[in-house]
């Protein structure tokens, strides 16, 4: 007995071989205690004449048989602890693979366990996910100077509502679908103005597009629809509210070994703007590359990009008759007998150097951007654009705040001014500052102040925008639009 319990002490593990050769000998020594009492129980067996020694061996056995019962009870609680365990594991590594494959727009991969007996069933991912943003907005107007008579003094209410859905229709293959409410004939804006006699508000489909990603070629993407814009742009050159209409292609190469060079990417892009029954469309033709380095903390893109605007005269005559009313012309155009058209064409070489550094405050990265633009086939020197760009902070969590300032310049014919920034004092010919802060009070609800100073670059030019009753020649005063945003999305 002392030698049984003995090796039951030295045993550590309740599968190790030494555990197994403990329980061998104590069950061993246990049938050579109970021979003695199965023998007095047979019949002839010659009966012992002290009835405490018969009875002795039968106790013992007794207690060594509850304590290998009381341990293979125990045994049997730690295995249902692991168990446990072992589902909780597999559990979670099911939905870890599930955000992995969320992240990378495909199926994730079924997780494995050896030796597996049951699991609890995968969490099956939705076949569709929805988005939408409600806005509110306070905007003010206010340009002036002594004794004007008509200048801008406004007060508004408008709002923006945004529901959409995102569906996965097979591996590699999305389809995007959403309504905002805006004005049918406003292009450059998604808002609603309160005030319209009480009249119920449109919404419309501002984008429905395909995108299409082969499984077997992660570096080629494919759009194809009314999308947001795919290529890298500011506001300087389309409006932000602008939704295109066409065709898209990417391909996208990481690159290793080449230094602080990361990823490398071309695109192209088609965008039908003015579709014609019998004569040629309005349409932008474009192309795209952009690198991608890291130099230590600073993660930065340089994107060269060309465009080519084709019989653009087409949303110029739509400015014109009323039918594009989202911003007024202020390019040089003619007007003959056979219509208005722009004295310049339009064909865009643009550089952006943008870049993001991580600071020693996570809640503050610094971003910045500088752009350069140049319209190639304006007929005039005012053919340039330029801006910088500076952002501080982030908008991620509860608490976040962040801050910019960009300053755009841009001259007469550098763009094609009905496609321009609506929030400006004009679109080209235009001097134009913005200045915004935003605080994120939760992870989905934020508040914006943007103000918006700007002022026509040159007072000369025919076609010119100026407050009433100003004199060509002089620096027109400053516009400046306030904005006040409350903003909640999903």
């Amino acid at each position: 007995m002392v030698a049984v319990r003995a090796s039951e002490r030295h045993s550590g593990s309740g599968v190790s071989a030494g555990h197994c050769r403990s329980r061998s000998l104590r069950l061993t020594a246990v049938l050579f205690m109970l021979l003695p009492a199965a023998a007095a129980g047979q019949p002839g067996a010659p009966q012992s004449t002290t009835t405490g020694h018969v009875d002795a061996a039968p106790s013992d056995a007794r207690v060594q048989i509850e304590e290998l019962r009381a341990e293979i009870a125990a045994e049997r609680q730690r295995i249902a602890q692991l168990e446990l365990t072992l589902q909780e594991s597999r559990a979670a590594l099911e939905r870890l693979s599930a955000r992995i494959g969320a992240a990378s727009n495909e199926a994730p991969a079924p997780v494995s366990v050896a030796a597996q007996t049951t699991s609890p069933p995968s969490p099956e991912r939705p076949r569709f996910d929805f988005y939408a943003d409600t806005l509110i907005r306070l905007a003010t107007l206010h340009q002036d100077y002594d004794g004007c008579v008509g200048c801008p003094d406004r007060t508004i209410g408008r709002f923006r509502m945004r529901f959409g859905a995102e569906g996965r229709m097979a591996p590699g293959v999305r389809a995007i679908f959403g309504l905002s409410a805006g004005e049918l004939n406003d292009p450059n804006s998604v808002y609603q103005t309160f005030g319209s006699n009480i009249s119920r508000k449109v919404a419309t489909w501002d984008r429905a597009y395909l995108i299409v990603r082969p499984t077997r070629a992660p570096w080629l993407e494919l759009q194809v629809g009314k999308f947001p814009y795919p290529w890298l742009r500011s506001s300087m050159t389309f409006d932000v509210d602008f939704y295109p209409e066409g065709a898209s292609e990417r391909v996208s190469f990481d690159v290793t070994h080449a230094g602080p060079l990361r990823n490398v990417s071309a695109q192209g892009f088609q965008v039908v703007v003015n579709e014609q029954a019998s004569a040629p469309d309005m349409v932008l033709v474009g192309g795209q590359a952009i690198s991608a380095w890291k130099l230590g903390a600073l993660s930065t893109r340089v994107a060269l990009t060309a465009v080519d605007i084709r019989r653009p005269e087409l949303i110029l005559r739509s400015q014109l008759d009323g039918s594009d009313v989202g911003v007024k012309n202020t390019n040089a155009i003619i007007v003959d007998a056979s219509g208005a058209r722009y004295a310049s064409g339009f064909r865009y070489a643009n550089l952006i150097v943008d870049g993001a550094l991580q600071t020693r405050w996570p809640a503050f990265p610094i971003t910045g951007a500088v752009e350069l633009h140049r319209n190639t086939r304006a007929i005039s020197d005012r053919n340039s654009a330029e801006s910088i760009r500076v952002d501080v902070g982030r908008q991620q969590k509860g608490g976040d705040w962040a801050f910019g300032w960009h300053t755009f310049r841009v001259e007469q014919d550098a763009i094609v001014s009905a496609m321009g920034e609506s929030d400006w004092r004009t679109p080209s010919n235009v001097l134009q500052h913005r200045l915004g802060v935003i605080y994120t009070m939760q992870e989905h609800f934020q508040a914006l102040f943007t103000l918006y100073r700007g002022r026509t670059l040159d007072s000369r030019l025919p076609g010119a925008v100026l407050i009433p009753g100003w004199t060509p020649g002089l620096t027109e005063p400053y516009a400046n639009r306030f904005y006040f945003d409350l903003n909640y999305r999903f």
